[in-house]
């Protein structure tokens, strides 16, 4: 009977570091999502381009486009929202360009 106790006591001591071993693994945090390079729907690249024409708005205001360009925006904005987002995609981007800025959402 001591002989199966002991035997059972070192089969859990030995057991233990595997056990740790195991669990550690088990805790580390996931691989980093590669970042989102375009859109996967028409509304999203509207929603995309949207967002950054209005982020490059404030550093443009002073380009002789300018308001040529705002007023192509809020059009394609207004197409994006009647759901003729392939339109407003093309509306927002030539602002985009106009205004010397990149389209960084390309569908």
């Amino acid at each position: 009977m001591r002989n199966i106790i002991l035997a059972t006591a070192a089969a859990v001591i030995l057991s233990a570091p595997l056990a740790f071993a195991a669990n550690s693994t088990a805790t580390l945090a996931p691989a980093p999502k590669p970042l989102k390079m375009a859109a996967t729907s028409l509304s999203e690249q509207c929603t995309a381009l949207g967002a950054q024409f209005d982020k490059a708005e404030a550093t443009h205001k002073t380009n002789k486009n300018y308001k040529e360009a705002l007023g192509m925006r809020s059009e394609g904005k207004s197409l994006c929202t009647a759901h003729k987002e392939a339109d407003g995609v093309k509306k927002i981007e030539s602002a985009l360009t106009l205004i010397g800025v990149k389209p960084m959402v390309k569908g």
